[in-house]
């Protein structure tokens, strides 16, 4: 399957067990897991995302990285970096698919 169609069948998850089921398929311990999850919302989910809102401040969205099994956003602002876990960001605007997603990720994971 190409990128484009790997990321139109994530777009067809309904629920997030289904998104769960997508990150993780093939994921034997817990590094492979953290990577099917980056995989999804570091290659397609969150790439359009530019802006999102840490502790109600706008700041830069860089991308998405694995730290220690997670994945953390990487966020800028006044040329300030900092990683942060999902579940203290907040995006602005987010499409439904974005939106599940998340929640996937943050239920999946015991967060939140």
């Amino acid at each position: 399957m190409t990128p484009k169609e790997i990321y139109n069948e994530w777009k067809k998850a309904r629920t997030t067990k289904q998104c769960a089921e997508m990150a993780t398929v093939d994921a034997y311990n817990e590094d492979e897991v953290a990577a099917g999850w980056h995989a999804c919302l570091g290659g397609d989910i969150l790439e359009s995302v530019e802006q999102v809102k840490v502790w109600d401040e706008p700041v830069t969205l860089e991308g998405i990285d694995l730290y220690e099994n997670s994945v953390v956003a990487i966020c800028n602002k006044n040329k300030s970096k900092i990683k942060v876990s999902l579940d203290s960001i907040e995006l602005i605007k987010p499409t439904k698919v974005q939106r599940l997603w998340i929640k996937a990720y943050l239920e999946c994971n015991n967060i939140n």
